[in-house]
């Protein structure tokens, strides 16, 4: 079985040779097509149509199929890249770069576009639409210290400390402190 490089070659190989005899029939018979005889416009057009059937099927092959140029940057064909060999915002999903300013949360559309974050500058808090309402979206607080201690989730204080080494111990009876404060007087 022949490789594909040896495939592609011994194509460009018989394509050349078509050409090649095309063109010496055409240089070697008339000055332009128009005067060729009929079996001379047969033969050429079969020695086209030769050229043709070699090449087809030779780009699945390749592994290359040709971009139809209509379809680029159109609905249903293929991004077409800017100067910068990037997509055009304007080809992108509106989730990927969609965020829309507004006076205030009242100022928002009645309804929102899925993907969009909408931002009420008057608070700077962003929401998304969730198909019915506008949901807020929770920010980072910054630091710990704007983080409000809840019920579980409880700050490290010295009560505290006293209060969990009491609960694991179990309550003393000594005051050590002050046998310790005795022994040095």
């Amino acid at each position: 079985m022949a490789t594909l490089e040896t495939r592609l070659r011994d194509l460009a190989t018989g394509i050349g040779t078509k050409v090649k005899a095309v063109m010496t029939l055409i240089n070697g018979n008339v000055a332009d097509l128009s005067a060729l005889t009929t079996t001379t416009k047969t033969n050429l057009v079969a020695a086209l149509n030769e050229v043709r059937a070699l090449a087809a099927g030779k780009q699945d092959a390749l592994g290359f199929t040709p971009i139809d140029a209509a379809t680029k940057g159109a609905a249903g064909g293929v991004a077409s890249l800017d100067g910068g060999g990037k997509v055009p915002a304007s080809q992108l999903p509106a989730f990927v770069d969609d965020v829309l300013e507004y006076a205030n949360l009242a100022a928002f559309p009645g309804s929102g576009t899925s993907g969009a974050l909408y931002v009420a500058i008057d608070t700077g808090f962003i929401y998304r639409w969730s198909g019915s309402a506008y949901v807020h979206i929770d920010g980072s607080p910054g630091s710990t210290d704007a983080v409000p201690e809840g019920a579980t989730n409880l700050y490290f204080t010295n009560a505290r400390a006293v209060s969990a080494l009491n609960a694991s111990l179990g309550t003393v009876d000594t005051d050590y402190a002050a046998v310790f404060t005795t022994a040095l007087s």
